[in-house]
């Protein structure tokens, strides 16, 4: 089992209990859906508390996928992201809009600063 906050969009965060067998099938559905290829490098950005975090932390690492897990300057800043996805050569981002709003400013920047 684990447990997960909600997002408090709607008041205080409450602790929810999610059983084994739903994150189980979580991940074989994701598997399904979402099959890793030979290459692929998974990252973890999430806080393990989160909804997501299965997918997150286990999806790759239960099928010998390699997986990046950041440091909280990484995650706190979008230049720092990127150039960790980069560097890695990261496949797999499952990200929220203000991370993704992040890391499209941070690749403009790096665009301008490299042509």
């Amino acid at each position: 089992a684990s447990l997960i906050y909600t997002s408090s969009s709607t008041g205080k965060a409450k602790g929810v209990l999610i059983p084994e067998s739903a994150i189980r099938n979580r991940l074989n559905w994701m598997w399904r859906c979402f099959p890793f290829d030979g290459d692929d490098v998974v990252v973890v950005q999430k806080s393990a508390a989160l909804v997501a975090a299965a997918w997150e932390y286990f999806g790759g690492l239960l099928k010998g996928v390699p997986t990046l897990i950041l440091t909280d300057d990484q995650l706190l800043d979008p230049d720092l992201l990127l150039s960790a996805l980069i560097r890695h050569r990261v496949t797999r981002l499952f990200a929220s809009p203000p991370i993704l709003s992040g890391l499209i400013v941070a690749q403009k920047q790096h665009t301008e600063t490299t042509s």
